[in-house]
């Protein structure tokens, strides 16, 4: 694996430590009404808009869009099925024992700096268990892809970018 990844970015996740507080409701996404609330516009409108998570204005245009790409019949009942498969203590498990060992390529762990569950002190130590690895913040929330998308994809493209270049010299 180490050969053909030549850089990753890890975005949105918690990481070598448990998810901070609030956890976000996963039981309720991964239940008949989370299914049902991903195919409705409402709960879309206030993840993106109304919601904590939620730093900087995301544009109504921008809600509206992923509001659409939920309502696919097969989106809004695939996703809960990701919430019903995993949990924030398997996948930190899953990681610790299994993913770490196969992170030796540059990494850039970008993060918004003001999500209000995956606090910036969790990420502390993470050059401690990927010693290529990087931490950057986003001055944005947990949404901070849709937040500060050209922001987001600036960051990604410089540090793809910087590893492209010193492979093909």
């Amino acid at each position: 694996m180490q050969e053909r990844i030549l850089t990753y970015v890890r975005m949105q996740q918690s990481f070598n430590e448990p998810h901070g507080k609030p956890e976000p409701p996963h039981r309720l996404m991964g239940s008949f009404l989370g299914s049902l609330a991903f195919r409705l516009r409402f709960s879309m409108w206030w993840a993106y808009k109304k919601s904590p998570y939620t730093k900087l204005s995301i544009p109504s245009k921008v809600v509206n869009r992923i509001s659409k790409e939920f309502r696919f019949r097969h989106t809004a009942l695939a996703v809960p099925k990701s919430f019903k498969t995993t949990s924030f203590e398997k996948e930190l498990k899953d990681r610790k024992e299994f993913l770490f060992s196969y992170m030796t390529m540059p990494t850039l762990i970008l993060q918004g700096k003001y999500d209000p569950g995956q606090h910036p002190e969790e990420y502390e130590h993470s050059h401690t268990i990927i010693p290529s690895g990087r931490v950057q913040f986003i001055e944005a929330g947990h949404f901070f892809h849709v937040e500060a998308p050209e922001v987001t994809s600036d960051i990604f493209l410089d540090f793809i970018g910087e590893y492209k270049l010193k492979k093909t010299t």
